[in-house]
């Protein structure tokens, strides 16, 4: 298997993206959250749309976030 591309987000905003998924967030309120900071998506776009978040949440680094940061129950646990 290739590693793939390097990631181009910041390593705060995936987790912020991540932790709120967990946490039951929607798609376009997470994306709304990163379009108030006045984050631009890893493409360097200034406004995040609920796809943004999508794709970013199905990447390598989400899922190793994802798994690390939940039990073997499905829960969010002490991981984080």
């Amino acid at each position: 298997m290739s590693p793939g591309r390097p990631r181009q987000c910041p390593d705060d905003v995936l987790a912020f993206v991540v932790d709120q998924r967990l946490k039951g967030a929607l798609l376009r309120e997470i994306a709304f959250e990163l379009n108030t900071a006045c984050r631009p998506t890893p493409a360097g776009r200034p406004m995040w749309l609920p796809i943004h978040v999508s794709r970013l949440l199905r990447t390598r680094g989400a899922d190793q976030l994802m798994r690390q940061w939940l039990t073997a129950d499905g829960q969010v646990g002490a991981g984080r």
